[in-house]
């Protein structure tokens, strides 16, 4: 029976975990991954929590790009750093050279 209690507790607790929103930070930053979504955030506060940005190079621009699935179509597009970050965001951290127009 013992046994049975732990199964139960380690699989719900598996579901539980698998059911938190989440968003993905890749490229120019310290700590690249999966992060779990609490609450509103914002483009800023992602890169922040994911250990903010790898060092700029020379000249460069910082530009984030963001997948999203909206209504069963992804989406890319080029987001401000006060974009909202929804659940299932892959967010991408580039520096581009020159300026953003």
């Amino acid at each position: 029976m013992r046994t049975l209690l732990i199964i139960f507790a380690v699989l719900f607790a598996a579901a539980a975990a698998a059911q938190e929103p989440e968003y993905i930070v890749s490229g120019a930053v310290r700590a690249p991954g999966r992060y779990q979504l609490a609450g509103d955030l914002t483009v800023e506060q992602a890169i922040a929590k994911a250990g903010g940005t790898t060092e700029a190079p020379r000249g460069s621009t910082l530009a984030v790009r963001i997948q999203r699935k909206q209504g069963g179509v992804r989406l890319v597009f080029d987001a401000k750093v006060t974009e909202a970050v929804l659940a299932d965001d892959r967010l991408d951290v580039r520096f581009v050279a020159g300026r953003r127009p």
